[in-house]
């Protein structure tokens, strides 16, 4: 018998264990309105798929009947209600999308017209581990291994569970490879693992593109491993005390995430103007300038600067919510100085594109002309 026909029962539960953080999905001040999307996805120390999903949405066959919509990766998690109507060639195709708070209903609803190539959308997860258990399970029962036993979720503490701890013996060549081992009773087999990529590269991807999540992984990592607990109190505390290593002044600030996402956020441009410098100076400074969007290259800045002149000129991050339009990073000028900068901007009632225009401005001056003089 092959393992594609193989059948295998197990009446154990599965259960997603997401515990080595605390179970804080969002952070404090998140609008509402964000949490259907990606931008907004629920914090997890089980992620899969950036705790996202893809939802595909293309016209029907004929006029007058539902949108076909997919979703990938697939699970049998969310129930669609699929309210999308395919109508003649010509329209204009409206699509409206909306998920409840603590609800796995998505509500589709709109049109799109009989001619349009598809839209995708990528929408946010209620419970990230839950669906890692759900698309576990799945997985599973495609291979033949089925799960009799129920489906549950472990939101606690790790450090609560003080019977369970893992342990993996090294590699053994002569063996062909690692070799889980099994030394205290309750104590879980390794079957598998994964090594990451070096922390910088999940760095230079948060900056260049905007991760949120990912962001806010690793604020709640630091709290987990530098810090008190796993918690965004406790990346928070870690962070208050770099930033004061940094000559950051206390009163210059107040952070509640680790995204940015928060509307209670607040931060002064000579902060961030003294952490760029900070950064700057030390020896991974380089690296963490690499990091950051090139303008008129890559990322969040690869169509704006795009002049011959400022193109490669500028490192710069991207700041963005409803009213609020933010860069900060670093300049070179055309004589070769590199310089320092923040520009924030918020509570405006102009169009987003005039305000990004007047920051692009600025930095356009001073790669030509040279930051102003002090008199």
């Amino acid at each position: 018998m092959d393992a594609s026909s193989a059948i295998w029962c197990s009446s154990d539960d599965l259960i997603a264990d997401d515990s080595y953080f605390a179970f804080e999905r969002y952070g404090e001040g998140w609008s509402q309105d964000d949490l259907v999307w990606a931008d907004g996805a629920p914090v997890s120390a089980l992620t899969i798929n950036d705790n996202v999903i893809f939802v595909n949405i293309l016209p029907a066959d004929r006029v007058g009947e539902r949108a076909f919509v997919h979703i990938t990766p697939f699970a049998d998690y969310y129930r669609i209600d699929n309210r999308i109507i395919t109508t003649p060639v010509g329209t204009v195709r409206k699509i409206f999308i909306n998920r409840e708070p603590g609800s796995t209903v998505l509500t589709l609803w709109g049109n799109t017209p009989l001619d349009d190539a598809g839209a995708n959308e990528a929408l946010a997860l209620e419970d990230p581990a839950e669906f890692a258990a759900a698309l576990f399970r799945q997985l599973l029962e495609k291979r033949g291994i089925v799960i009799y036993g129920r489906q549950h979720t472990r939101h606690t503490e790790l450090a609560s569970i003080s019977t369970f701890t893992v342990t993996a013996i090294a590699p053994s060549i002569s063996r062909g490879g690692d070799e889980p081992s099994r030394s205290l009773q309750n104590q879980p087999l390794v079957l598998a693992s994964y090594q990451s990529k070096p922390l910088i590269e999940d760095v230079r991807v948060i900056n260049k593109v905007s991760q949120n999540l990912h962001a806010e992984i690793l604020l709640r990592l630091l709290g987990r491993e530098k810090g008190t607990a796993g918690t965004v109190e406790g990346g928070l505390e870690v962070l208050r005390g770099f930033l004061n290593q940094a000559g950051v002044p206390a009163d210059h600030y107040a952070f509640y995430d680790g995204s940015g996402l928060s509307r209670q956020n607040l931060v002064t441009p000579h902060a961030v103007v003294q952490l760029l410098r900070y950064a700057d100076s030390e020896p991974w400074g380089t690296s963490f300038r690499d990091t950051l969007p090139v303008g008129g290259v890559d990322g969040s800045l690869s169509d704006r600067f795009k002049n011959v002149a400022e193109q490669g000129h500028i490192y710069a991050k991207t700041g963005s919510l409803g009213g609020v339009k933010s860069l900060s990073g670093y300049a070179t000028t055309e004589h070769g100085d590199r310089i320092a900068f923040s520009i924030l901007s918020n509570n405006f009632n102009l169009p987003n594109k005039r305000v990004t225009d007047t920051i692009d401005a600025i930095l356009e001056a001073i790669v030509e002309d040279g930051p102003p003089r002090r008199k």
